[in-house]
């Protein structure tokens, strides 16, 4: 297993609810990252409507690798301050991990920070080095221009 982490924050003059939205409404990320998440299907929904449940498609290319990863992902929130997205196993032998952080935190602007966190199945020879950091950061930098936008 190969570890990954990463790490990315930005600041966004948008109410700190307004981002919860967006980051909440998990399928809603292909519209605004599409070049990282290519399908998000919900499956469960939480009585509030908050996802709870949903399959996913990430693309991730980086260096040598590019590769689609189909993932179920299990959602849980602290509103307004967090979203975490975690990889749902398959069955026993699987023991991949993927964990997605978003934490908001308001202080005059809305900081939103995300903390990635992977342990992949991949071949040893293949360069990962910087990976974790490079989809935090693209996935910030996603949210907040979405957030800029108003949209």
């Amino acid at each position: 297993m190969k570890q990954l982490h990463g790490t990315a924050h930005a600041d966004v003059a948008r109410p700190i609810e307004e981002c919860f939205a967006v980051l909440v409404a998990i399928d809603c990320y292909p519209l605004w990252c599409s070049e990282l998440v290519r399908r998000v299907h919900v499956l469960e929904r939480g009585d509030d409507g908050v996802p709870a449940r949903a399959e996913t498609t990430l693309h991730v290319s980086h260096g040598p690798l590019a590769k689609d990863l189909d993932l179920l992902l299990a959602v849980r929130v602290q509103r307004p301050e967090v979203v975490q997205l975690t990889r749902v196993p398959y069955g026993p032998s699987d023991t991949e991990e993927l964990d997605v952080i978003w934490r908001l935190e308001k202080h005059g602007e809305t900081r939103v920070e995300l903390d990635l966190h992977a342990s992949l199945a991949v071949p040893r020879l293949v360069p990962l080095g910087g990976l974790g950091e490079a989809l935090a950061d693209r996935l910030v930098r996603s949210a907040v221009k979405t957030l800029q936008s108003g949209a």
